[in-house]
């Protein structure tokens, strides 16, 4: 995994702690990032857990364990 994968998994849940956003809105705070390392990013978190949703399609940090 690369370091620029690793600083936006890092970031997605600093952002998602405290709010629930659509991916559309989370993505848009990533304009540095190239879609494929967002995505590999996503792919991290969605993998491993740590990513909620709710039925109008927001995102969250889903609790561990």
């Amino acid at each position: 995994m690369s370091t620029e994968v690793r600083v936006i998994i890092d970031r997605i849940r600093a952002v998602l702690k405290d709010q629930k956003l659509h991916f559309a809105e989370i993505l848009d705070l990533f304009p540095d990032s190239t879609y494929r390392a967002f995505l590999q990013a996503w792919s991290e978190l969605q993998t491993a857990g740590e990513l909620g949703r709710e039925p109008d399609g927001r995102y969250f940090l889903a609790a561990k364990g």
